[in-house]
């Protein structure tokens, strides 16, 4: 089993467990109905799904996808199907839970690393290819509402000192994600984790978008996880001005406000810090300083 899958089905317990069991039988059918031949799961693959390189009937190259039974896997799929390969991958074929992708070739993430200026290019030109507004059906989830939570999500998190952001800044963030709650005119439906670990090489155009987490809202909110992108492996974060040039390239390039886009880096940032804080995990020194650095741009 892939190891963050494994991270996963670990902390889901006994539910786990019997989707664990149940995988090689359902991996057989599918290659006994679909034509398939498959190889080993990709790693770490993903968190929330079992990953694998496939081969059809005819000779073509697939990705045969397995989630687990959330209702965002639903939403991917529907959202896959709107983009239409329109800077993203294309669905093949699909039954409850399981998506039989476009494989992307060669396949190479947009970086393992620090995001450079001209990866980052690379990713708007996915991103003006995947923004549209969202259609009225199915109900997306909508960046507002989640919005609503933050600002006493964000005081939580500093109460419990799990961030190196002052009280004063928090508070200000937490205003900013009131806005959010509270704003108007936003209807994009956004990827959702347009990290650079989701758009890979491919031959049908040069770059593709995988696994999105689709939700409706402010594109702010895409462009924000390519402003404040730092590996999880690295051993550093990058200075001030380099964040400061990305945000400076994605706002030119995606008519963003830089000031709101610097905001939105912010808030990703501390969120990741959040996300970890829920989950019962520890951060990395890098991505704390990473929220210190970016909170030294709003001050």
């Amino acid at each position: 089993m892939p190891e963050n899958l494994s991270f996963t089905l670990r902390r889901l317990g006994d539910e786990g467990r019997q989707w664990t069991d149940q995988l090689p039988e359902q991996v057989g059918d599918l290659e006994r109905r679909w034509g398939l031949t498959t190889g080993p799961a990709f790693e770490p693959g993903g968190y929330c799904a079992y990953v694998v390189p496939a081969s059809c009937e005819d000779g073509s190259r697939a990705v045969l996808k397995i989630t687990l039974p959330k209702e965002s896997a639903r939403r991917q799929s529907d959202a896959l199907r709107l983009w239409d390969g329109r800077g993203a991958v294309r669905v093949l074929r699909e039954e409850a839970w399981v998506l039989l992708l476009e494989r992307c070739e060669p396949g190479a993430p947009l970086t393992d690393s620090h995001l450079t200026e001209d990866q980052a290019l690379a990713a708007t030109g996915v991103l003006r290819r995947i923004w549209r507004p969202a259609p009225d059906t199915p109900r997306w989830p909508r960046l507002t509402d989640r919005a609503a939570l933050w600002p006493d999500e964000l005081r939580s998190l500093n109460e419990a000192h799990m961030t190196p952001l002052s009280a004063n800044l928090i508070e200000d963030l937490a205003g900013f994600a009131a806005t959010i709650a509270e704003a108007t005119g936003h209807d994009t439906l956004l990827h959702g984790e347009i990290g650079p670990q989701n758009v890979l090489s491919a031959q049908r155009e040069p770059w593709l978008a995988i696994d999105p987490e689709p939700v409706v809202g402010d594109r702010a909110a895409d462009a924000a996880y390519l402003a404040c992108y730092v590996p999880d492996e690295a051993e550093s974060c990058p200075e001030a001005d380099v964040f400061q040039r990305r945000i400076r390239l994605l706002g030119t390039n995606l008519d963003l406000d830089r000031s709101h886009l610097t905001w939105w880096a912010l808030l990703t940032a501390v969120q990741e810090l959040l996300g970890g804080f829920n989950a019962g995990t520890t951060w990395t020194r890098v991505k704390m300083e990473r929220a210190g650095v970016l909170a030294s741009l709003v001050t």
